[in-house]
C-alpha cells in the first residue's frame, strides 16, 4: 500500500483551494496567491470537476443518509450530526484513497484537521473517479 505524504502539494495546489477563479484562496492577505495565474489555468479543468464531483458527493451523501433514516424510522447520534459541505480538499484526498493510496496529510491547523475528519464515512464511486480522471488528463498535468 503506497503512503502518499503531501497528497495536496506542500502548498494546497492539488486541494483545489487555489484556483484561475480565486488564485488567493480565500487568503485576503495574499491576493494572488501562492501560485501563478498561469500555473492555476492549466489546471482550471480538473478544478472545475473537483467543484462538480464535491457537490454531486454532498447530494449522493445527504441522500444516503435520509435513506437510512427512512429505513429505520430514526438516526444514530452520529448519524444526526448534520454532513457539512464536501469540500474539494475532500474530494483531493479520497480520490487517493480511491487510488489505492494512504494520504499522509500534514495537520497543523483545526481548520485542517476539519477537513481530515470530513473525509471519513464516504468514498467517490467508479464514476466520480472516471470524471477526476479524464478532467486530469485535460489538465496540463
Amino acid at each position: 500500500i503506497p503512503f502518499i505524504s503531501n497528497p495536496l502539494d506542500i502548498n494546497g495546489l492539488a486541494s483545489g483551494r487555489y484556483t484561475a477563479g480565486d488564485p488567493s484562496g480565500g487568503d485576503f492577505t495574499r491576493p494572488n496567491g501562492p501560485f501563478g495565474l498561469r500555473q492555476l489555468e492549466e489546471l482550471r479543468p480538473l478544478h472545475t470537476m473537483q467543484d462538480k464531483v464535491a457537490e454531486r458527493v454532498q447530494k449522493r451523501v445527504k441522500k444516503e443518509q435520509r435513506d437510512r433514516k427512512d429505513s429505520r424510522g430514526r438516526q444514530s447520534q452520529d448519524e444526526q450530526k448534520d454532513i457539512g459541505g464536501i469540500t474539494t480538499t475532500q474530494i483531493a484526498i479520497n480520490y487517493v484513497v480511491a487510488k489505492g493510496g494512504v494520504p499522509i496529510v500534514d495537520v497543523t491547523d483545526l481548520s485542517t484537521a476539519e477537513e481530515v475528519v470530513g473525509c471519513l464515512g464516504w468514498a467517490l464511486t467508479e464514476e466520480e473517479v472516471d470524471m477526476l480522471d479524464r478532467a486530469a488528463t485535460l489538465a496540463s498535468m
